[in-house]
């Protein structure tokens, strides 16, 4: 995986809503990362996942990370983010 954008609040949200396009369209729901961001707005890396099985029910499902009071706080590595579901 590679993305590149010209901030940090959007490569977080690019980054989330990719995953999310794979979850809807390739079934796949990934449970591990190993991901490397840059000082460009970057990020380089692998994402570990599975294919889900075709039976499982869900009552939510997250249909797009959003930009609504997004706050990203790199010295604490901590980030808060709303989705919409």
């Amino acid at each position: 995986m590679e993305l590149h954008t010209n901030n940090y609040e959007s490569l977080l949200i690019n980054l989330l809503n990719d995953v999310l396009f794979y979850f809807e369209t390739q079934d796949t729901l990934f449970f591990n990362s190993k991901l490397n961001v840059d000082d460009f707005y970057g990020v380089t890396g692998k994402l570990l996942g599975m294919h889900i099985p075709e039976k499982v029910n869900y009552e939510y499902i997250i249909k797009a990370a959003t930009y609504h009071d997004l706050e990203i706080m790199p010295d604490k590595n901590h980030a808060i983010i709303v989705f919409d579901i």
